[in-house]
Order: C-alpha cells, then structure tokens, then sequence
C-alpha cells in the first residue's frame, strides 16, 4: 500500500511540474507567459535603447563617431558607414557639424565628452543637424545625400577645411540665427 500511495504522490508532484511548465512556456496554442514576457523585455528594451542614444545592441551612438572639435564646429574624422549616426543622419567624414538640434556647437562642445553626451542626448530627438559638406551648409537628415561625392569625400579625407556660406536659405534653428534671418526678411521687405 506504501508503494500506491508514493506512486500518486510522484504522479501528482510531475503533473504540477508539467502544469507550471505548461502554464509557463506553452505548447500548442497557449503562448505561455515566458515568451510573451521575453518579446516584450525585446520590444522595450530597442524603444530604451533609442531614447538614451544607444543603437539596438546598447552600445552608445557615439562609439561609431571620431571627431574633432575646432573653432567653427565639430569636424568628423571617421564614421563608421554601419553605424547609427550614418544610418540616421548621413554623416560623412570631413563634415563639419555646427548646429545640433536648436544649438550651435559653441553652446554645447566644450569638451570631447560634453560633445558625445549631447550627441547621445539629440540623437533620438527629431530635431535637425546642420553641417557644413564641401562649401554647403545642409540639414540632416532631410539633406542626407548632399555633396555626398567621392570629390568631397576625398577634399575630407585631404583636411579641406570648408568655409560655411555667409547667407544660407536653409532654416535655421539657432534662436539667435532665427532672430538674424528675421530680421534680414524684414529688410528686404522693407526695401520693396
């Protein structure tokens, strides 16, 4: 009788282990809750990676970016072509980036790090970048391709250094540059 007993006792201790595991992991029709748990940890983690300005592996955007800061911007001296910051933007190498999103470089770029920090910051933003490719001020990255010749290309790689046009049409963002443009609208309008 004593051998019954811890036979149903051995029974019954498998079909609740295989209950839980059936509850757990599913089979057949019931997806479980491990894989609808799983799919979701996926799905939050790719729209967290994106807000704090990493790519879908959690690496940092900045980690596929080698830059300079000079006095007009931030000159790109490699970017890799695979990376986030190409994939979204179009950055290329020998851009020089002078506004990114409402600010320009100077108010931001006082060092490497506070450079990546606040690229890491804006790059999940819709806001714009403004560089300067070859002798055009553009936006990215609705004006992604360009200037995006083998010529500038190779000026870049040479260390040409592009002046920014002194009146460009294209928006700005900068509020100061926005008041500057105003202003310039309001004077032609005057003069007609």
């Amino acid at each position: 009788m004593k051998g019954v007993g811890a036979g149903i006792g051995l029974i019954g201790l498998l079909m609740g282990v295989g209950l839980i595991f059936y509850l757990s992991f599913g089979g057949g029709s019931n997806p479980g809750y491990v894989r609808p748990a799983l799919e979701a940890k996926r799905e939050s983690e790719t729209f967290v990676n994106a807000i704090s300005g990493r790519d879908p592996a959690g690496v940092p955007v900045t980690d596929s970016i080698k830059f300079d800061i000079e006095s007009k911007g931030i000159r790109v001296k490699t970017v890799d072509p695979q990376g986030p910051l190409a994939q979204k933007f179009g950055l290329l190498p020998g851009d020089l980036i002078t506004e990114i999103g409402p600010l320009s470089v100077d108010q931001f770029a006082t060092s490497v790090s506070d450079a990546k920090a606040y690229m890491q910051a804006q790059y999940a933003r819709p806001d714009s970048w403004t560089v300067v490719r070859g002798n055009q001020r553009i936006r990215l990255p609705e004006q992604r391709n360009v200037g995006a010749t083998t010529g500038a290309l190779s000026a870049a790689a040479d260390g040409a250094s592009p002046e920014p046009e002194a009146h460009s049409s294209q928006p700005r963002t900068n509020p100061r540059n926005q008041a500057r443009d105003l202003a310039d609208q309001l004077q032609k309008i005057g003069t007609h």
